[in-house]
């Protein structure tokens, strides 16, 4: 079995793991509070750089720093927002389907994560090597790619050249 195939399952299997030990609520908080806080420190985060002024002197730094309290502030009220979600869930007598959902979660990540992998290394021109055509699992990642690329191609425009983009196909392969 070629390398790439063994990481592949490792890392599906390391975020189904993951999944299942934190549970759905506290993974689903988790990453709307990390979609959040990209959001909110790109947007707040000169106001809250302002506020460094009497202590940072460069202008660059200051929003920066601003941007990263605010992503820091954000993650850990969400880590506890997180935690005493599960705990109540767990109190209710509902953390078997927790976790049993968060493991479902776990894999969907897991899957998406592969698929930004193909997608990148695609870009990048792996896939003409050697460990790519010896796969037997990265072809099924590339038509998940291709699905990535039409479900979301406003979001990759700016990391994918305009000739790929032209190649996305405008309807989304149904032979998975």
């Amino acid at each position: 079995m070629p390398i790439i195939d063994i990481i592949i399952i490792t890392v599906l299997s390391i975020s189904m793991i993951i999944g299942f030990v934190r549970g759905f609520v506290k993974e689903i908080i988790s990453l709307f509070t990390l979609l959040f806080a990209i959001w909110a420190s790109s947007y707040f985060g000169a106001t809250m750089g302002n506020y460094f002024d009497p202590w940072i002197d460069s202008s660059e730094i200051r929003i920066w720093s601003g941007r990263v309290f605010i992503f820091v502030l954000i993650l850990f009220s969400g880590s506890i927002l997180g935690w005493l979600f599960s705990k109540l869930i767990r109190l209710v007598m509902l953390g078997g389907i927790d976790r049993l959902v968060g493991s479902l979660f776990g894999v969907i990540r897991g899957l998406l994560f592969i698929g930004l992998f193909v997608i990148m290394s695609q870009y990048s021109g792996f896939d003409n090597d050697v460990w790519w055509t010896e796969s037997k699992l990265l072809p099924h990642f590339e038509k998940l790619a291709d699905w990535i690329r039409v479900i979301a191609p406003k979001g990759f425009e700016f990391i994918i050249s305009d000739d790929l983009i032209e190649k996305i196909p405008e309807k989304l392969p149904m032979d998975l």
